[in-house]
């Protein structure tokens, strides 16, 4: 799948290869709202498994400095998956970053203007050594997903931790929904937000399928595909 998904979207040529970190970033993996339990992850794919699914892709959209995609693909190791993970993402924070709710504007740390979001989480997962699992693609969720249904590529599980604004997470469903084949599980984070639990209670409602809430704040919909 790793093969497969560089010819198609990255012109066969791995970008941690490439990677020049021109804002010179060190590790730092202390980003406060990565809480992505590996127990979680363990779980979900379980489930697929225990479905006779096999599982050579993840897709994580929304992943900011790496924090979840190192529990993801440490996880992927520990269950001796040949799995990909995906994450797609713009790298350049959301809505409240940017508008600086709560001093949210630091975690950009911008130079020049520009967030320099993408290098941490290059150093992030290289300083843990995944850059043989994850694969990151610069682009928002809508390009990223679209991108994967013109190329034909499908996926068993996904982690939806993205935008959290009311109709576009609703969007980003609907997008991973045309991907994501029966017997698949999409997992996500902030239920607790009312932007994300009023998009997710709908979608659930509407194509009747069933969903888990876990933790109080993560939320797991088993998907049937269109």
């Amino acid at each position: 799948m790793r093969d497969l998904l560089l010819k198609k979207l990255f012109r066969g040529v791995d970008p941690f290869k490439t990677w020049r970190n021109h804002s010179g970033k060190k590790a730092d993996h202390s980003y406060p709202h990565s809480g992505l339990s590996p127990d979680l992850v363990r779980q979900t794919i379980k489930r697929i498994l225990d479905r006779n699914i096999t599982v050579p892709l993840i897709v994580e959209v929304g992943s900011f400095k790496g924090g979840s995609a190192c529990t993801i693909a440490s996880t992927i190791k520990e269950a001796g998956l040949h799995a990909t993970l995906l994450c797609i993402d713009t790298f350049l924070g959301d809505v409240n970053m940017r508008t600086d709710h709560n001093g949210w504007l630091d975690w950009l740390d911008l130079q020049g203007g520009h967030p320099t979001v993408f290098d941490q989480f290059m150093a992030n997962i290289v300083d843990r050594g995944h850059q043989d699992v994850v694969l990151p693609l610069v682009a928002s969720s809508t390009v990223g997903l679209r991108a994967l249904q013109r190329i034909g590529i499908t996926f068993p599980m996904a982690y939806l931790d993205s935008a959290h604004e009311a109709e576009e997470t609703m969007l980003e469903l609907k997008l991973l929904s045309r991907l994501m084949p029966g017997g698949s599980v999409l997992l996500g984070d902030d239920f607790s937000w009312p932007s994300v639990s009023g998009d997710v209670v709908t979608f659930v409602q509407q194509r009747k399928l069933n969903m888990n809430i876990l933790d109080g704040h993560y939320y797991s919909i088993d998907m049937k595909g269109e």
